[in-house]
């Protein structure tokens, strides 16, 4: 079987059972086809099309962001020259939640990445800071696996993921 109808029967597989089926762990799926870990990220990204993944960002009850997300993505503080958070950064994929005077936290902070249609991983990058999240705390160097809606605060701010079918 030619390798690129192959990767296109695999990414047909994945939406179909993501949509209708068992919606498969991204990493579990690929298991069965360990040549193809390189199209990863193009299977996460398909899932926006089943259920789009977004970011509401309030302080205070006040919203001050909504936007659509990458199947991946960084959130941390500003580097010097960046714009004053919060700011969205599409080409970098990354979400700004602090100022660079800010050292408590650090550039990446935290990644989040889309696991399953409504589910994502989180992992704190931080030595020392835990990021609170609804139902708990995450830890430095831990990571963890959320269904969507997810509310996170860091920074004085709330960070509200989930997906568009919610």
């Amino acid at each position: 079987l030619d390798p690129s109808c192959q990767a296109r029967m695999i990414e047909a597989e994945w939406l179909a059972r993501s949509q209708w089926g068992d919606r498969p762990d991204l990493l579990h799926f690929l298991e069965a086809y360990p040549h193809l870990i390189e199209i990863k990220d193009e299977l996460a990204e398909q899932l926006n099309q089943l259920a789009q993944l977004t970011m509401a960002v309030s302080k205070d009850d006040k919203p001050l962001l909504s936007l659509y997300l990458p199947a991946r993505f960084v959130i941390g503080r500003q580097n010097r020259g960046e714009p004053a958070p919060p700011v969205w950064l599409p080409n970098q994929a990354r979400m700004i939640v602090s100022s660079s005077d800010d050292r408590s936290l650090s550039r990446e902070q935290m990644t989040v990445r889309r696991t399953r249609t409504h589910e994502i991983e989180i992992a704190n990058s931080s030595r020392n800071v835990a990021i609170s999240l609804e139902n708990g705390t995450l830890s430095p160097g831990n990571s963890t696996r959320v269904p969507t809606p997810v509310a996170i605060s860091l920074a004085g701010l709330c960070l509200r993921i989930e997906t568009s079918q919610e």
